[in-house]
């Protein structure tokens, strides 16, 4: 189940980073540290949306109020425009440990947005040996909380590599990238 952290359209000031749950693993990943950071900080800039349905709805709206975050977190049913916050997110977080290459991921990166995920299969190695994102240890809701806390600024050359990175990577390993690699291997075996 992701979670996707961006910034909504700029004001006279910068916004606050939101966070967009498709499921809520990530969202119970993230409350306990939120609370931690809001206690320690006597606040956050951050405000957290979770996209997604089932019986976990109400158990995790009662959890957010429980640890004094729910003026942060905001539990929404699914909408069609997903793709369109993933692209104007500034980052993605994945916190499943089950998944190894989910679609969301491959819609993150064609749209380049870099990716935060679990040290948990393939997508781990991707975001590592190509600077997708970042990469923490499975389970470790702390770990995922400092690394959300210390992003690149979005208008940082930091951010932007990342940026180009994940477009790159996406645009290498799209359909048509792999269509004509295999084109050019049956050059002539055929003719």
């Amino acid at each position: 189940p992701p979670v996707t952290v961006f910034r909504p359209p700029a004001a006279s000031a910068p916004a606050p980073v939101v966070l967009i749950a498709h499921g809520f693993a990530g969202s119970q990943q993230l409350m306990q540290p939120f609370a931690l950071t809001l206690a320690r900080n006597g606040g956050a800039n951050v405000r957290v949306e979770v996209i997604g349905e089932g019986p976990e709805l109400e158990a995790n709206v009662a959890r957010a109020a429980a640890l004094g975050v729910d003026d942060i977190i905001t539990f929404r049913t699914p909408a069609l425009d997903v793709l369109q916050r993933i692209a104007a997110a500034d980052v993605l977080v994945v916190a499943s440990d089950y998944e190894g290459q989910p679609m969301v991921v491959a819609e993150a990166l064609a749209v380049g947005t870099p990716v935060i995920a679990t040290d948990h299969g393939l997508i781990a190695h991707r975001i590592t040996n190509h600077g997708l994102g970042f990469v923490y240890p499975s389970g470790n809701s702390r770990a995922l909380a400092n690394i959300v806390g210390s992003l690149p600024d979005p208008a940082s050359e930091d951010y932007r590599l990342l940026r180009r990175n994940c477009l790159d990577f996406a645009q290498c390993n799209s359909t048509g990238a792999f269509r004509a690699k295999i084109r050019q291997a049956m050059q002539g075996r055929y003719d």
